[in-house]
C-alpha cells in the first residue's frame, strides 16, 4: 500500500494538497475568503462552493452529487460564520478514480482536511477519512476530533446518539442497497438492532419516539396537525417536482403550485405551523418548501445563476407574506443553518438532474409547430381563430403529455427568439393555399 501526500501543490491557492492511495489520486485547492457575488452572498456566513473535475470525460451527475456532499462537509468543518458576505471556493481534481467510489471520496476528504489546515482558515475540527468494507460492502467513515463535532445534527443533539451517514448515487443505486431495501427509496434508517425503516415520515416519527415525552416534537403539534402538514406537502411537492425535474411548466402545473402556496399561506397564524413552538410538522414542511424558489424560477424562465432566496422585496411576498416569513424563520434556526445548502447550490444540483434537451427534440418541434393549423383546417376553423394549445384546449384531454411537451419546448429561450407564433404561421400558410403567397408573411 503506497501512500503519497504533498502540500502546497497550487501556488495560487491559500491552501492545497494532493492525496494518492491505492490508485485513487486527487488534488484539492481552497481559495478565499473572497467577495461574493450578489446571488451567492449570505448575510450571516460565508458561501461555500466546490467544483469537482475529472481527468477524462464530461461532468456527470456523480460529480455534482459529490460537489453537494463536499459543500456540506466544508460548511460544517470551517467556521463560516466568521466570514459573512464572502465566498470560499474549493476545486477538487480527480486525477485517477471515480467520483462515486468510496476510496476516491475518502481521498478527497483527506486532501480537503490537509488543504484547510494549510490555509489558516478557522476550523471547528480536524478530519481523517478511512475506507474499509464489511462483508464486501464498501463503508466510508469520517473520523473527527473536536469539542464541536462536525457531522452532528438535530437528532444527535437531542438524543445524544451517534449515526453514520451512508450516501448512495441516486442514478446508480448499488446492489447491496437494493437487497437491503428493494423499493430503492431514500432515505432509509437502519437501527442498531438491524431494523430497516423507510419513508421520511415514518423515520421522523420513529426518531421522535426515542425522545423523552416532554421533548417530543410530535407531541407539540399532535398527530392530526402532523398529518395535516403531510397533506399540504402532497399538494405542494407534486407541482414542484414536475417543474423542477420534468421541466413541466404548463399553465395547469404552475397554477397548481400557486394555489398550493396561497392555501398554505393562510395556515400560519403564529410563528410556526401549529403554534408558537417548533414541532415535527415544521421539520416535515421545510425540506419541500426549500425547493420553492427553484420551481418558481423554472416556471418564470429565470436562469439558474439568478435564482435567489426569498426576502421581503421579492415579488411573491405580496401574495404569500406569511409563508415566506415562515420560511425565513425556519432557515435562521441554528441547526437548520448548519445542515442546509443555500438555494444557489440546490439550483445547480437540480439543473444537473433535469433531463437534457436532445437532437430529437429539435427534430420534432418544427413539425409539431404546424399541428394547431392542421387541426384547424381539419375542423373547419377559420384562420383568424387558430390559437396555440393550452390546458383548456379540447385536444388536451386526448394528448396531455404531447401538448405539455410542446408548451415546454416553446418556452425555451432560444426557441422563443426564433419561433413565429401560430397565428402568423396560419396567415402565411393561408396565403400559400390561396395561390397568392405573401412574402411579407
Amino acid at each position: 500500500m503506497d501512500l503519497f501526500v504533498e502540500l502546497g501543490t497550487d501556488c495560487n491557492a491559500c491552501g492545497s494538497a494532493t492525496w494518492e492511495l491505492e490508485g485513487h489520486h486527487v488534488t484539492f485547492s481552497v481559495y478565499g475568503p473572497d467577495e461574493a457575488k450578489t446571488q451567492d452572498e449570505l448575510t450571516h456566513r460565508a458561501c461555500v462552493e466546490v467544483i469537482v473535475t475529472s481527468a477524462v470525460g464530461q461532468h456527470t451527475l456523480k460529480e455534482t452529487e459529490l460537489e453537494c456532499y463536499l459543500i456540506t462537509f466544508m460548511e460544517r468543518l470551517i467556521d463560516v460564520k466568521s466570514f459573512p458576505r464572502t465566498k470560499i471556493s474549493g476545486r477538487l481534481c480527480i486525477v485517477t478514480g471515480e467520483a462515486s467510489h468510496p476510496k476516491t471520496v475518502a481521498a478527497a476528504l483527506n486532501a480537503i482536511s490537509l488543504a484547510l489546515l494549510q490555509s489558516g482558515l478557522p476550523l471547528r475540527a480536524t478530519v481523517a477519512a478511512v475506507c474499509t468494507s464489511i462483508e464486501d460492502t464498501p463503508v466510508l467513515d469520517a473520523l473527527h476530533n473536536s469539542s464541536s463535532r462536525v457531522l452532528e445534527g438535530k437528532l444527535e443533539n437531542a438524543l445524544e446518539a451517534r449515526y453514520d451517514p451512508v450516501y448512495v448515487a441516486l442514478d446508480a443505486k448499488p446492489s447491496w442497497f437494493l437487497e437491503l431495501y428493494p423499493t430503492g427509496k431514500v432515505p432509509v434508517l437502519i437501527t442498531n438492532q438491524g431494523k430497516v425503516i423507510g419513508e421520511s415520515i415514518v423515520i421522523m416519527k420513529f426518531l421522535d419516539s426515542l425522545c423523552d415525552p416532554d421533548a417530543s416534537l410530535l407531541e407539540r403539534c399532535g398527530e392530526a396537525e402532523f398529518t395535516k402538514a403531510g397533506d399540504y406537502i402532497s399538494k405542494l411537492s407534486t407541482p414542484i417536482f414536475k417543474i423542477a425535474f420534468h421541466k413541466d411548466t404548463s399553465s395547469s402545473v404552475v397554477e397548481s403550485l400557486h394555489e398550493s402556496c396561497s392555501e398554505l399561506n393562510t395556515v400560519f397564524k403564529e410563528t410556526y405551523f401549529s403554534g408558537p413552538k417548533l414541532s415535527l410538522a415544521d421539520l416535515l414542511l421545510l425540506p419541500h418548501l426549500d425547493l420553492l424558489e427553484l420551481a418558481l424560477a423554472y416556471a418564470e424562465s429565470v436562469e439558474v445563476a439568478h435564482v435567489k432566496e426569498f426576502d421581503s422585496s421579492d415579488p411573491h411576498y405580496q401574495s404569500w407574506p406569511k409563508l415566506i416569513d415562515y420560511m425565513q424563520t425556519m432557515r435562521k434556526l441554528p441547526f437548520v443553518m448548519e445542515i442546509r445548502n443555500p438555494v444557489s447550490a440546490v439550483a445547480r444540483y437540480w439543473e444537473s438532474m433535469r433531463p437534457k434537451l436532445s437532437l430529437a427534440d429539435l427534430l420534432l418541434l418544427p413539425h409539431l409547430d404546424l399541428l394547431e393549423l392542421a387541426l384547424a383546417y381539419a375542423e373547419s376553423v377559420e384562420v383568424a381563430h387558430v390559437k396555440e394549445f393550452d390546458s383548456s384546449d379540447p385536444h388536451y384531454q386526448s394528448w396531455p403529455k404531447l401538448i405539455d411537451y410542446m408548451q415546454t419546448m416553446r418556452k425555451l429561450p432560444f426557441v422563443m427568439e426564433i419561433r413565429n407564433p401560430v397565428s402568423a404561421v396560419a396567415r402565411y400558410w393561408e396565403s400559400m393555399r390561396s395561390g397568392h403567397p405573401n412574402p411579407d408573411l
